[in-house]
């Protein structure tokens, strides 16, 4: 059985590491260009750089002295930032100054568009053609618009899969929302310009860029220049009171005299959108799950302010940007992806940056994706303990040791105390005290768990092993000509799935490792259920909700498919158990549906949906949070009792409907749902896995079901979903 996404696509292609680096910068001059408000550039002198001198001294191991270390880091970063330097292009909106007398003045997004500019064209030397300035009163609606299809969707001088960069510094705000717009509590986000709450010529109010427009100009810039786009906005959408000293960018909704209009630009939002599509919504907010068209850099999360602060030097300045700007001076960006550089960012004192979009595993400014960056877990000291975020829901065991590359030999860590979302560890051998490096990475080089138990006659590999005499194995290989036959015995898949799948014999050894990997995420429960009856998921038939036939709204209808009695399935003789299953069965394969999760508990939880299916063994993610640094998505119930509700494939959070299929001949098919749920935010993406059967392996890792720590609780739930052919 397979799941067919509509929307955005939700895969990612794995390439080669490209690498490239900044440069340092120097004091020369060139041309910046700056926008008036009726759109005309001109040109301002700013501070430049003279082209980097070529250095070719090689980077030394990492025993060498410091100094020399330094010298070469230094002299590659100069070498290979030429290599990306006409390939940028860049409009930045830095608004202090508003028009309207209602808006209050700022004092540091000048400063920001100043500092981000300077990054690109004399760390990075982007030409300064390449770069398109709007400075409060340049920033006019009109011209924010205008200049991002003229520099961005129609200049010709871009190619497909070059870097573009949309920066804006100023006010954010979040308005009700007009009739017809579905939006997660009623309340859209948008983006200040410089005459927002003032009128035109013609006496019409000028309202803010709404959520819709900005992904409206993402998506036709993504089609028509590809969607190596990212975007970071130093502005906040929340009405909190700040409880740090600094100037807050947020700006309170207007009066309720001048709503903003259902029809305002229509013809942006609705570019690419088909009466014909499954998505529920256009999606509503800057941060949501599926944007595949560009990745966002975001200062906080929409519950947050982003605050003002002063530099070392006394400048004003937004908090998130001095610090990103800083960060990206210091690295190396050939290497650094969206995802680490906001994790390696330093901690603000109620402020959360947040990193969203399909793509945030990409190298920055870059269409190149870190291969296997889902396996990786980060590395850093709390309380005077060495910690790495890989915990019990993951499979981490006391005894699971870590691989920390580093430029001589691997250091190796050893898990020592274990909690839900990650672990305390000692070194290996005991009392050495390593060089760790800021933002390092770890990865698991043995679990220490039992493996898969297979019956066969060929090698053993790194996750499985050949079963003694009179012990029930899990799988059995069979010699079947030049491929061979995998008989599973596993109870789930024994029920529901074929008992017989063929694969090519010089593959069996990645096969087994995936088929290892694959049966413990479908049977990984903890030892306690903490959630249990607490945490409850539907399944239901999605129907238009409303009239618009362009952005048409889709909500669930009729009954639960998951309602019906569990089974139960126990298995001594395995080295899987599972508790009782659920089983929904579909027979409209036309039919679009959605799941909905709904938290009954007192506890705010972090939810994660994927589906396994038994036929090729792969792994999809259907929802895992989007940062860890966000708000729970799936909160505790209210103080009335009513749970919360997460949906996934409608609603207003931009994710994607599900469509089931069936291959053709086949009576029925079945395939499992997944979900986990936990107190803590874990990085779950590195359960995905494609098909070891009909495409390579990704060379998965199988795990064992860990001890359960009650300071940090977790539970999971195993359903099955199995399609009909409908009878003639």
């Amino acid at each position: 059985m397979t799941r067919r996404w509509h929307g955005k696509p939700w895969w990612r292609a794995l390439l080669p590491l490209q690498t490239s680096h900044p440069t340092p910068c120097s004091n020369d001059q060139t041309a910046l260009t700056s926008v008036s408000s009726d759109g005309t550039a001109t040109k301002l002198k700013v501070p430049s750089h003279q082209p980097p001198v070529p250095i070719s001294t090689p980077l030394p191991a990492l025993e060498a002295q410091l100094s020399n270390h330094k010298a070469a880091q230094e002299s590659q970063i100069m070498h290979s930032a030429s290599s990306v330097e006409s390939r940028l292009f860049a409009l930045i909106v830095a608004i202090d100054k508003y028009k309207s007398c209602e808006i209050p003045t700022l004092s540091g997004c000048e400063n920001d568009g100043r500092s981000i500019n300077d990054f690109l064209t004399k760390t990075l030397h982007v030409p300064s053609s390449h770069v398109i300035i709007l400075v409060n009163e340049a920033a006019s609606r009109h011209a924010i618009i205008a200049n991002f299809k003229s520099h961005f969707i129609r200049n010709e001088e871009i190619q497909k899969g070059d870097a573009m960069i949309f920066f804006y510094a100023g006010h954010g705000s979040r308005v009700e929302a007009p009739p017809g717009w579905l939006a997660d509590n009623n309340q859209i986000e948008t983006i200040c310009p410089h005459d927002e709450r003032t009128k035109d010529d013609d006496e019409n109010v000028i309202h803010g860029i709404p959520d819709r427009t900005i992904d409206g100009l993402m998506r036709s810039l993504a089609f028509h220049k590809g969607d190596n786009i990212t975007a970071i906005f130093d502005s906040c959408h929340s009405g909190g009171i700040s409880r740090v000293l600094g100037q807050k960018r947020f700006l309170p909704p207007a009066s309720p005299s001048f709503p903003i209009p259902d029809n305002l630009d229509r013809e942006i939002w609705i570019w690419g959108l088909s009466s014909r599509t499954a998505h529920a919504v256009v999606p509503t907010g800057f941060l949501y799950k599926s944007m595949s068209s560009h990745v966002l850099l975001a200062a906080c999360r929409q519950d947050e302010a982003a605050l003002e602060v002063l530099s070392s030097d006394n400048t004003p300045c937004g908090a998130f940007t001095s610090s990103l700007v800083k960060r990206l001076r210091d690295s190396n960006i050939g290497d650094l992806t969206y995802s680490r550089l906001i994790e390696i960012l330093p901690s603000f004192p109620y402020q959360h940056p947040q990193c969203q979009g399909t793509n945030k595993d990409r190298v920055l400014f870059n269409t190149t994706v870190v291969k296997d960056r889902s396996k990786m877990f980060k590395v850093f000291k709390d309380q005077g303990e060495w910690t790495i975020e890989a915990g019990s829901i993951h499979g981490v065991v006391v005894g699971t040791e870590f691989a920390i590359p580093s430029h001589a030999e691997d250091i190796i860590a050893t898990a020592v105390i274990v909690q839900a979302p990650r672990c305390i560890v000692d070194w290996k051998p005991k009392g050495v005290s390593p060089d760790i490096f800021d933002g390092a990475s770890a990865v698991v080089s043995n679990w220490n768990n039992p493996k898969l138990k297979v019956r066969f006659h060929t090698p053993t590999g790194n996750l499985f092993s050949a079963v003694r005499a009179g012990e029930r194995p899990d799988v059995a290989v069979h010699q079947n000509g030049q491929n061979v036959l995998l008989e599973r015995l596993d109870p789930l898949i024994r029920r529901h799935a074929k008992c017989l799948l063929t694969t090519r014999q010089d593959r069996i050894s990645e096969v087994l490792d995936a088929v290892a990997h694959f049966n413990f995420y479908l049977y990984h429960h903890p030892n306690c259920t903490p959630f249990n009856q607490k945490v409850t998921v539907q399944l239901h038939r999605l129907q238009k909700s409303n009239g618009d036939t362009v952005m048409p709204t889709y909500s669930p209808i009729g009954d639960d498919l998951l309602a019906r009695d569990p089974e139960v399935v126990l298995s001594d003789d395995n080295a899987y158990r599972v508790k009782e299953v659920k089983e929904a069965v579909i027979c409209d394969m036309d039919a679009f549906y959605g799941l909905t999760l709904m938290n009954h508990s007192t506890f705010d939880l972090f939810p994660y949906v994927f589906y396994l299916d038994p036929s090729d063994y792969s792994i999809q993610s259907w929802y895992c949070p989007p940062s860890a640094t966000m708000l729970p998505p799936l909160p505790c119930q209210t103080t009335q009792g009513h749970p919360s509700r997460l949906a996934v494939g409608y609603g207003a959070f931009g994710t994607d409907a599900i469509q089931f299929s069936i291959p053709p001949g086949v009576a029925s098919d079945s395939g499992f749902l997944k979900v986990f749920a936990s107190t803590s935010y874990a990085n779950m993406e590195f359960i995905e896995q494609s098909s070891p059967i009909h495409e390579s392996s990704r060379h998965m890792n199988k795990m064992i079901t860990p001890p359960f720590d009650m300071d940090q609780l977790w539970d999971a739930w195993t359903f099955v979903l199995t399609c009909y052919n409908a009878v003639p």
